[in-house]
């Protein structure tokens, strides 16, 4: 069984009493994983994030981090926390190394490592301008810094690639894995699927406050697989339907004749048998259900 790292349990918080945006809550992100924390606008996610770093107090429940609730250890455990939270809080008159070097002095940590720490993030060219200067993308890779500078045990990241170009973007990927290799914990929030599903290994879905989904992001992958259907184009689909028989689950999907995928020595062997009815094949693809259609499956299913 992994060690839990962060353990939410019953929380429930609310702007306005009667009016929960988070209702009890449940969560549990593994020591040392990359936990991808996903949720339509207004979910609850940075909701959340704000009770984990104390910003907001709970109404009821608890958070606890390394098995110790943060309400009663919170400087010695929020201490250990590193967050990118939406837009990076910044002295704009100042520069990035001023910046921070204000964040040096808030952990008692020598500002010697501020260069090392602007390489790292791809700034290393940029420490001396005044952040008013910065682009978004460089924004971003400064609040990014800011949340390393103290060697973090657990590094939160909402949106962490907004403002960033394509190159950009891999760059703080690959960042992100090198930081995890290292042993930190990682929650990631992204509307970016497709780059939740180049990092993560953990997954949790909230809607409407409550978790709907949480686990393994290798499991998912097999509700994936199991869901990926066969695609088939031939000249006459209705025609190759009625060959292939209900007993294989089989359909028209457009021009296509649409099957269950079991397995790819299946598929050859059913690639021979329709050659042997005497059917010229088109095209045989894999339809396969992507993160982005699980996803709106688990909210869609669960706001109904």
């Amino acid at each position: 069984m992994q060690e839990i790292h962060v353990d939410i349990k019953d929380l429930v918080f609310g702007y306005k009493k009667g009016e929960p945006v988070l209702d009890n809550l449940n969560m549990s992100i593994p020591k040392g994983s990359i936990y991808g924390f996903l949720g339509k606008n207004g979910a609850g996610k940075t909701t959340t994030i704000r009770n984990m770093l104390g910003l907001l107090e709970p109404n009821a429940g608890s958070i606890h981090l390394d098995g110790k609730a943060i309400s009663r250890h919170a400087h010695p455990l929020l201490s250990k926390v590193g967050s990118l939270i939406e837009n990076p809080s910044l002295y704009e008159h100042l520069s990035g190394i001023d910046n921070l070097r204000i964040v040096c002095a808030y952990y008692a940590i020598s500002s010697q490592i501020i260069p090392s720490i602007l390489d790292k993030v791809g700034l290393g060219y940029a420490g001396r301008l005044k952040a008013k200067k910065y682009s978004t993308g460089m924004k971003q890779r400064l609040g990014l810094a800011m949340a390393l500078i103290h060697d973090p045990e657990l590094l939160i990241l909402d949106e962490p690639i907004r403002g960033l170009d394509p190159a950009g973007i891999k760059e703080i990927r690959q960042l992100i894995l090198d930081i995890n290799a290292q042993g930190t914990t990682i929650i990631l929030s992204s509307h970016i699927l497709s780059e939740i599903e180049r990092l993560v290994t953990h997954l949790g879905v909230i809607e409407n406050g409550c978790l709907k989904y949480e686990g393994t992001y290798q499991s998912l992958l097999q509700q994936i697989d199991a869901s990926t259907r066969l695609l088939i184009r031939t000249a006459d689909p209705k025609s190759l339907l009625q060959y292939l028989g209900n007993d294989k689950e089989a359909h028209i999907d457009g021009s296509y004749v649409s099957i269950p995928f079991t397995s790819d020595p299946d598929t050859a062997r059913l690639i021979q048998e329709i050659y042997k009815g005497g059917y010229d094949l088109y095209e045989v693809r894999k339809d396969k259900n992507e993160l982005e259609n699980i996803f709106l499956g688990i909210t869609n299913q669960n706001s109904q």
